[in-house]
């Protein structure tokens, strides 16, 4: 049996609630990541993913004056304006199949793994993916 512990991602990325959607799409760019939990000092509160950004964008109305540059709205909001709150959280020692059938349920694409309340790490797809591969090269 897989535990979650064996093949997560050990401190991750992660991105404050105050920071500009601008600045996380960049972190999300610069760590070639998808997503990264949201912590406001030691709390998980949410995270914040490539798709929550673009789905808050195509909310907002575009304004735009002739002649002039595009507004760049993304810098206008933050993180906690687009994140997903954290509802669900896993434990290391947590079988790996029970944060895999909670993504296959919700269509997440990472399950955070926290201990105390403290994350220590999240258990992504590509995480999954891995194992799945490298098992099937033995």
């Amino acid at each position: 049996m897989l535990i979650i512990r064996d093949i997560m991602t050990r401190s991750p990325v992660t991105v404050a609630p105050q920071v500009t959607l601008r600045a996380a799409a960049e972190i999300l760019a610069r760590y070639g990541i998808s997503g990264m939990p949201v912590v406001d000092g030691r709390a998980i509160i949410g995270t914040l993913s490539a798709r929550d950004i673009v789905d808050f964008e195509s909310t907002l109305a575009r304004i735009r004056c002739s002649g002039t540059p595009e507004w760049d709205q993304l810098a206008d909001h933050v993180v906690a304006d687009a994140m997903s709150p954290v509802t669900t959280t896993f434990r290391p020692s947590d079988p790996a199949e029970k944060a895999a059938r909670y993504m296959e349920r919700t269509g997440a694409h990472r399950a955070v793994i926290a201990e105390n309340g403290v994350l220590i790490g999240i258990l992504s797809t590509v995480d999954i993916t891995r194992v799945v591969a490298e098992r099937a090269r033995e």
